[in-house]
């Protein structure tokens, strides 16, 4: 059984007890080997022959969870790497950021005013010394493994206008606290968890205002990937004077 990932390029392949995953992301599982106690198993690598740009991967079949409140887990698993020092960290961020998102707000033609962008580019905050990160830590890249007891996350990712902060992970673990899973399985609206928002920015040690507005720079990067419907939904939450008022704080 094989599986298309939502908006990458990768292709996941179920057989038995593993999963092969096919991606263009080829520094990921280098990634992932590099840190054991965080991420998944990588079992073995190869290139993809026949498109050379891409990578395929074996890890274990673990198992997956939905529910937001497994992220509570999750953090203590991504402490072990916002310990680990980053060098070469990305000094020109915050412009390349700012370009990005007004980028892809021209060319995807996406409902966010420019005013709102400009701000959270310009006041994104990083917390404490550069560190590794997930880069996109939700719930959806957290896994349990059965056999070890232990949980791990999954598909990393880096981007030049990505700071290396653990802010970036807490603002990626906020919009599964909006529920955004559960929005693109149709299984309801956005509706904030403010409890567990508040207690993963506590645990994380990173103010709540400034991981929401990761949060919302999360959202807008995903907003050119999504059908009509569910990106309808997140522009008209991204339209919402809490936001406004998030930014102008």
């Amino acid at each position: 059984m094989s599986k298309t990932l939502g908006r990458s390029s990768g292709i996941l392949l179920f057989d038995g007890g593993t999963v092969t995953k096919t991606t263009i992301e080829i520094l990921q599982p280098v990634y992932m080997k590099q840190f054991p106690g965080v991420f998944a198993p990588v079992n073995a690598v190869v290139p993809v022959l026949t498109t050379p740009l891409q990578v395929a991967f074996e890890m274990p079949r673990l198992a997956q969870v939905s529910d937001p409140l497994f992220l509570m887990s999750g953090v203590g698993v991504l402490k072990n790497l916002w310990a680990v020092p980053k060098v070469g960290y990305e000094d020109d961020w915050r412009r390349k950021l700012r370009d990005h998102l007004l980028c892809q707000r021209q060319e995807r033609e996406l409902q966010v005013s420019e005013d709102f962008i400009l701000k959270l580019a310009k006041f994104a905050y990083t917390a404490g010394d550069p560190c590794h990160i997930h880069g996109d830590a939700t719930v959806g890249n957290l896994l349990y493994d059965v056999l070890n007891s232990r949980w791990c996350w999954i598909d990393p990712i880096s981007r030049p206008f990505i700071p290396s902060s653990r802010v970036v992970d807490v603002g990626k673990m906020l919009q599964s606290c909006w529920g955004y899973e559960a929005v693109l399985e149709r299984r309801g609206l956005p509706t904030l968890n403010h409890d567990l928002a508040n207690e993963l920015c506590s645990l994380s040690k990173v103010p709540y205002n400034e991981a929401m507005r990761w949060c919302a720079i999360h959202l807008i990067r995903l907003l050119p990937y999504q059908e009509p419907e569910v990106r309808s939904i997140f522009e008209g939450l991204l339209e919402h004077s809490y936001w406004e008022a998030l930014v102008n704080r």
